[in-house]
């Protein structure tokens, strides 16, 4: 049954595919940590993928400029978007750009380091569309907390 029939090819489209020289590139210039939420790739277990800043099919390029390492939570929440709503103000507004923005100059964190605050409406806006407080990256933040403590030993 499986080996005398005929499967046709799957065709893999690389169009747009980070290559492994440019992910290692982008990685090490974020200190292999996601530019949005500032999770290390390391309490995933595996390589984070590559945003497109500009998506592809906004008019954005593969050039370095245009590239970020996004954990896979905030890759998935961006997606397309490039603009999103500012709960405080009541309007729309561009999202965080890590290579046009300061990290700081958006957001902070909470007391406890496991809540992402917008500080303008960029980072609002940006805390809201890529969900960067839901249940599960609090959690990991707290694994991360717990980890950097243990390591440490404060």
């Amino acid at each position: 049954m499986f080996g005398g029939e005929n499967h046709p090819a799957k065709k893999i489209s690389l169009e747009g595919a980070v290559t492994a020289n440019l992910y290692k590139v982008v990685a090490a210039r974020a200190g292999y940590c996601c530019e949005y939420c500032h999770a290390p790739e390391a309490l995933f277990n595996h390589r984070s993928p590559v945003d497109h800043i500009m998506p592809r099919v906004f008019g954005g390029s593969d050039d370095l400029d245009n590239l970020a390492l996004a954990c896979h939570a905030c890759n998935s929440h961006k997606y397309q978007k490039q603009m999103a709503f500012d709960p405080r103000r009541k309007k729309s507004s561009r999202l965080f750009n890590p290579r046009r923005d300061k990290w700081h100059t958006h957001f902070t964190w909470n007391h406890s380091k496991t809540r992402i605050i917008g500080r303008t409406a960029v980072g609002r806006a940006t805390v809201g569309a890529l969900n960067l407080n839901s249940e599960r990256q609090i959690e990991a933040r707290i694994l991360w907390q717990l980890l950097k403590k243990s390591r440490t030993g404060r």
